[in-house]
This record gives structure tokens, C-alpha cells and sequence, in this order.
């Protein structure tokens, strides 16, 4: 089994449910008992909701997985959540692993475990930020989750503060917020392209993708004509040739997995999955081939 690292690269101020549970991993004590249950919980579902998964399946990856779990379930379980899918209707039990600490980014609009847990996320990721940074936060998350409506982000905090102070909240967090309430507030420039800069007569070379909402896709749901296997190929194929990025000084990987999801609606990580695991099936390669071949004026 390869040794898939989970992608711990948290964007800032975003409310990334693995920068939650790392920092919650030092800072446990700190909370109730059930408030770190029903993140746990809602956490698995919404990893499986967005589909993201660190180690995929295959045949050699089941066997070592299911001895793992056979062997250590505990440490495993500590680790990260092993589940099982099922697969062309048939009731062979496939397991994979999802890290809890693989990056997801939680936005206002999600539904987890069957209800609105944006709230809670949202005030675990306040009160796991740096005093210093905590206006940088509340600016970004006016406009990313509130679309800059003041009015409504205030009415919002000063509901989450009522509820989660008597649980949680730090005191200087909750003074940090109000003090954040009676500051002028301008509007944050858009960020989805980072300006480039002259640097020895060049320009500084990486930009910065940023990920709209995007409906999730069904599986077959033929939105596009390649399923999430083909378009990792046919994306690695334009990579190795050099139709698009391959310097990773002029654009990272991630950034590329993100521009995959903006572009097919794919999952980014499950993108990554795909692309990082190189195992194309033969029947894959065709149908890919076959598309290249119908490209024509």
C-alpha cells in the first residue's frame, strides 16, 4: 500500500474541518466531551458526503487495510476512520481510508449528519485562531461565507456568541470579535488571482486558484463525458506533455486538482487520488484515447 500522506495544506481563514481536528488534537482538554462527539461524527459524514478519500481502493489495498484494522482497530481508529463502499451493486465490502486530518473546506450552505453544523464549525475555527489573527479571519469569512452583508454577519456572531460562550468560547476571542464589530470595514480585494510581481525581469510565477460553490457531482450522472478516472488521465496526459502546467514553480500540484474541479466539478482530492495513484485501466485509456482521436476542426 502506498503510504498516501492526507493533503494538510489548509488554506488560511478558510474553515478547514482538518486544520479543526488537528489543532483540536492539542487542545482537546479544552472541550466538552460531547462537543468533540458530534464533530467526530458529523466530521466522518462529511468526508463522506464530498467524497474525499487518502488511501483508495484496490485489491492489494483492501487486504492490508482490513489486516490493519484486524490487528490494531484502536490505533487505527485514532489515526483516521476506515469505511467500506460498495460497488456496482455488488455486496462486496471494499474498505479505503480517509484521514481525519485531510483538508476540507466547510462552507455555509453544507448540511452535515442531517442538519446545519456550519455554526459549530465556525465557532470551533474562531476560537482555534490566533488573537493576531482573528480580524483577517472575520474579514475573510464576511465575504467568502456572507458575501460581505455586514449586517447579516453581525446578527450571526453576536448569535454565536450567545451560544457557544457558555460552552466554549475563549473570553479574549469573544472581545476580539466585538472589538472587530465596531471597526470600519472595507471591502477584501479579490483574491482568486494572486497579482504577479517583476522579480530579475520575469514575474513572480505561481498564482493562486480559487474554488467557487459548486453543485457535487452523482456518480454517472453524465454531467461530463468522462468519469473521474478519465479525467484524471486525460488531465495527467495534458500535464506530461506540457499543454498545461508541469513546472510546479510556475503552478502546484494543488492548485492544478483545484482548476480540475472548477473546470469538471470533481472532487480536487479525490482528483489528487486518481492522478497521484497513476493506475489507469485499460478500458479507461481507450475511451480517453478515443476522445483525443474526436478532437478535430
Amino acid at each position: 500500500m502506498k503510504p498516501n500522506k492526507p493533503n494538510t495544506y489548509y488554506q488560511p481563514n478558510e474553515i478547514d474541518s482538518g486544520f479543526i481536528n488537528s489543532q483540536l488534537s492539542y487542545f482537546k482538554n479544552e472541550y466538552p466531551q460531547d462537543v468533540l462527539t458530534l464533530f467526530k461524527g458529523s466530521l466522518m459524514t462529511l468526508l463522506i458526503q464530498k467524497e474525499i478519500v487518502t488511501i483508495a481502493f484496490s485489491e492489494e489495498n483492501a487486504s492490508i487495510i482490513e489486516q490493519l484494522d484486524k490487528e490494531n482497530t484502536a490505533d487505527l481508529a485514532a489515526m483516521a476512520f476506515f469505511r467500506y463502499w460498495y460497488e456496482g451493486g455488488k455486496l462486496d465490502r471494499k474498505p479505503y481510508i480517509t484521514h481525519f486530518s485531510e483538508s476540507c473546506v466547510v462552507n455555509k450552505d453544507e448540511e452535515i449528519f442531517g442538519f446545519d453544523s456550519f455554526d459549530l464549525y465556525f465557532a470551533l475555527r474562531l476560537n482555534l485562531t490566533d488573537l493576531m489573527q482573528v480580524f483577517s479571519f472575520l474579514d475573510f469569512q464576511l465575504d467568502r461565507n456572507f458575501g460581505g452583508d455586514f449586517t447579516q454577519f453581525k446578527a450571526y456572531l453576536e448569535q454565536l456568541i450567545r451560544k457557544y460562550k457558555p460552552v466554549f468560547l475563549k473570553p479574549l476571542i469573544i472581545e476580539s470579535v466585538e472589538s472587530w464589530l465596531t471597526q470600519d470595514r472595507k471591502p477584501l480585494p479579490d483574491k482568486t488571482i494572486t497579482k504577479v510581481s517583476a522579480e530579475n525581469d520575469s514575474f513572480s510565477k505561481k498564482l493562486e486558484i480559487g474554488l467557487p460553490k459548486l453543485k457535487p457531482r452523482d456518480k454517472n450522472d453524465g454531467i461530463t463525458s468522462l468519469t473521474i478516472n478519465q479525467t484524471a488521465l486525460l488531465f495527467s496526459l495534458l500535464r506530461e506533455h506540457k499543454v498545461i502546467f508541469k513546472d510546479e514553480s510556475y503552478q502546484s500540484k494543488e492548485n492544478i486538482y483545484k482548476a480540475i474541479q472548477v473546470l469538471t466539478g470533481y472532487n480536487r482530492q479525490n482528483i489528487k487520488t486518481a492522478m497521484l495513484d497513476d493506475k489507469f485501466s485499460e478500458s479507461d485509456k481507450e475511451v480517453v484515447q478515443n476522445l483525443i482521436n474526436k478532437l478535430t476542426f
